[in-house]
């Protein structure tokens, strides 16, 4: 970010344009997606001036209205999942995919499958740490307009979704090194799922269009529809 703004500038760019790319359906809100945009925003007006190192504990308290550093702590771990399950690329092994992956490997699966490569010991360690900073999360302070308030409800969601795609993953291991995993645990999946599935369709549609929500949703469905089918066996 910083050397785009600084070269825009060298060359006399009229301005920056900050993206939010999600591939295979974007299921980012937009509460997750503020502040790389306020980070985008900082580098095309301040330039040199940006403090990566402070810059989130100031976006937390600043716009997001945090007393503490609670929230910007759980924003930075949101941002390092990929570190803790040793994701060599991000568009290769993530939680992103691991959402709504197959948990039992299709016969023409890519070696290369996302849910397959994440290591049971990382995804319990996002499991551990997003889940006791989720825990900890202080609530609002003082009025907050409805904006504001989303953001929060999102930026929470997203820690779950990381948290239901680690339980997926380590799931989706066992199944794949020939173990079963146990029913009870299965029923669980498919339960957590249907849940983050609902909250994700309200908080979509308080303030996004609908284009594409079909498209998760399914998604969504079909991952319940087979922790529910392999329970069975």
């Amino acid at each position: 970010m910083a050397n785009f703004a600084a070269e825009g500038r060298r060359r006399g760019a009229e301005g920056l344009l900050n993206t939010d790319w999600g591939d295979d359906g974007h299921r980012n809100t937009l509460g997750a997606s503020l502040h790389g945009f306020a980070h985008g925003a900082a580098y095309s007006w301040h330039g040199a001036a940006v403090n990566d190192a402070t810059f989130t504990e100031r976006f937390c308290r600043q716009y997001l209205r945090q007393g503490d550093d609670r929230l910007s702590s759980y924003v930075r771990l949101l941002g390092g999942t990929h570190d803790m399950i040793r994701s060599p690329s991000a568009y290769r092994v993530s939680l992103y995919r691991a959402l709504v992956d197959p948990l039992a490997a299709p016969a023409d699966a890519e070696v290369k499958d996302s849910i397959g490569q994440v290591p049971a010991d990382g995804a319990r360690e996002v499991i551990e740490r997003i889940g006791a900073a989720l825990a900890d999360l202080p609530c609002p302070a003082g009025p907050r307009d409805e904006f504001e308030r989303l953001a929060l409800a999102e930026l929470a969601l997203a820690g779950r979704m990381d948290m239901l795609a680690a339980r997926r993953a380590i799931a989706g291991g066992m199944l794949r090194a020939g173990q079963m995993p146990p029913a009870a645990e299965l029923n669980a999946l498919a339960d957590e799922t249907a849940e983050v599935s609902g909250e994700f369709q309200s908080l979509w549609l308080a303030r996004s269009k609908p284009s594409r929500l079909a498209d998760n949703v399914a998604k969504l469905d079909a991952a319940v529809a087979e922790s529910r089918r392999l329970a069975k066996y």
